[in-house]
Order: C-alpha cells, then structure tokens, then sequence
C-alpha cells in the first residue's frame, strides 16, 4: 500500500494538504518535489445563511458514531451529563452533521439516542442534512460547541464561535492549535466531563475568544484563498 501511495503521489502534479500528520507521511515516502504546502480546511470560505435559528440562548451538541462504536454508553453519557449542566443556562441543541452509516450505526441514530434520553430538557434537534450555509448559520448564533466531528468544528471557529472537540483524530489537534486553543481538544476519559466543564466556564470569562477567533479568521482566510489562487495558476 505504501509503494502505490508513494507512486500516485509522486505522479501528482501538485499535493495540497490541511494535515501536518499528512506531509510527515509524504515526507516518509519520499515525496517532496510537488508538495505545495498545509493549508488550513477551506470549509473556513463557506457563507452562512441565518435561516431556522432557535431564538434561545443555546449551545450545540454534535456527537459522532464511530465515538460511540469505541466507547458505547460511556460516550453517550458524556454528552447527557453536559447537557444537565449547560442546559441551567443554555438551550441543548443537538446537530446531526454526518448522514453516511458507520457500520450499523449512524450519527442520526446517536443524536437521536441523546434527545431522547435529554427530554425533559427540551433539547432541539437538527435531524434533516443540510447545505453548509444552514449549518454555518446555525454555528453562528451559538455559545459554543461541543462536538466529535471536525466539520463542525471547523464550522463553528469559522463563525467565530468556539468549539470543544471530544474527537478521535490528530486532525483536531492541529485546527484548534491554529487559533492557540489546543485545550479544547479532549482526549475521551473519565475525566472529559469535568474537563469540558472547566473549558466551558474559562470561554465564559474570556468572552468566548469572540475578538480573538475573529483576527484568527483574516489570517486563516486568507491562507485558503492563498491556496486557491495556487490551485488555479495549476489549472
């Protein structure tokens, strides 16, 4: 499998990555001489569209399948304890982003596990896929997030909205260490409730980074665009 990748990649005319793990990959396969470089995810350039936003004060849950398949209810648990302690203060609002089965499970069917064993907290759910705009829309008038999947964390900063990672990937890691925030990726334990909570409660008394994820965007922003133009010179 390594010998094919190392020579599809060194046929590529050009390699753009969003991943540091990614060019330490190539590198290890010697390929080197058409790498253009790591740039951040471009999902960051997506417009939002502020259609069907809760009108609460809310916060937003998006837990993941292939979270659940490695922890069970463990995992699960971790997100109905969060509720029970945001909801004092924040609606729950729980969002399903990812619709591709992950063995016979889904996303859908964990975010629909964790509203109803959340009920009497009245927690809405985005259960129908949607464009990006909505979604971004939808990020935007948030709190926070909490989440196991990168788009919607990378969502969620691009909006200016900060966003906890309970994920599964080193490709977490490295978006939030962009903004200087690599605290809020969260290794799961059995600690990651009392964790979340103290990341939580310093967003509170920072103003939720609003200011500086905002002058994190120009800059990040304009690497894509960045990316884009060396993509079209490419073509």
């Amino acid at each position: 499998m390594r010998t094919l990748a190392k020579y599809i990649y060194n046929r590529a005319d050009s390699i753009f990555m969003r991943s540091l793990e990614s060019l330490r990959f190539l590198k290890e396969l010697n390929v080197s001489n058409n790498i253009e470089g790591v740039f951040p995810d471009s999902t960051l350039l997506f417009e939002k569209s502020i259609n069907n936003i809760p009108k609460e004060k809310y916060f937003i849950l998006s837990p993941s399948a292939i979270m659940y398949n490695l922890h069970g209810e463990e995992y699960i648990n971790v997100f109905i304890s969060l509720v029970k302690c945001f909801s004092k203060t924040y609606k729950p609002v729980i969002v399903c982003h990812n619709f591709t089965a992950n063995g016979s499970n889904s996303d859908l069917a964990i975010c629909e596990k964790l509203s109803l064993a959340v009920a009497k907290y009245e927690p809405i759910l985005y259960r129908e896929e949607m464009l990006p705009s909505e979604y971004k829309g939808i990020f935007s008038k948030a709190i926070f997030c909490i989440s196991s999947r990168y788009h919607v964390v990378v969502g969620s900063f691009s909006v200016g909205i900060p966003a906890i990672a309970i994920g599964w990937n080193h490709k977490y890691n490295e978006f939030l260490n962009l903004y200087g925030q690599g605290d809020l990726n969260m290794i799961f334990s059995d600690k990651t409730v009392n964790n979340v909570i103290k990341q939580v409660e310093k967003l509170e008394s920072n103003e939720f980074l609003k200011e500086s994820i905002k002058n994190y965007n120009l800059k990040l922003k304009g690497i894509v665009r960045d990316s884009f133009d060396k993509l079209k010179q490419k073509i």
